[in-house]
């Protein structure tokens, strides 16, 4: 249901990444059959047990944050309850903060060599869920374009940041 939507807005705004990821990744699973994981194919990111770092304190903010991002995914994409929205963005930005500041407080302990690297990473999403921010505030967007925003940029990021990033720190 999804192809003519992204087709649309692809053809209508080429430089549109995140609809080109989409449209990419629509178009393979028409080919293959598959999809991307099952945080794809639902409403919610799903937290699974392959994402844990085995450092129990980080792990559970990770589940804290995933969790937070799919009630904001929610609010935003039924559109209905603002003041809501304004109390997730509210309790994810100081999530973020928290995790983040425990996060560069432990590579600074353990004198991680690439942590430099790491808070640019972090100090990226910050900036861009500050833009995110403003843009669910104003309520100037489609709300079904913001919840895919959200899973894009913040579930997707943060998933395959702990994958990735803070496994190897």
């Amino acid at each position: 249901r999804a192809l003519p939507m992204l087709e649309e807005i692809v053809k209508d705004n080429p430089g549109d990444t995140p609809a080109c990821v989409y449209l990419q990744r629509c178009e393979d699973s028409m080919k293959t059959g598959l999809h991307i994981g099952e945080e794809e194919s639902t409403d919610q990111p799903v937290w699974k047990p392959e994402y844990e770092l085995g450092i129990n304190e980080i792990d559970q903010q990770h589940q804290k944050l995933l969790t937070t991002i799919g009630q904001l995914h929610q609010a935003v994409t039924t559109g209905h309850d603002h003041e809501r929205c304004a109390a997730l963005i509210h309790t994810l930005e100081s999530q973020v903060a928290d995790h983040f500041e425990f996060e560069e407080r432990m590579m600074q302990d353990y004198h991680y060599p690439f942590a430099s690297d790491h808070i640019s990473q972090h100090n990226s999403y910050q900036h861009y869920f500050f833009k995110l921010k403003h843009e669910i505030e104003a309520r100037t967007e489609d709300p079904l374009y913001q919840g895919f925003r959200i899973k894009l940029f913040m579930a997707d990021w943060l998933i395959n940041h702990a994958k990735r990033d803070d496994l190897h720190m």
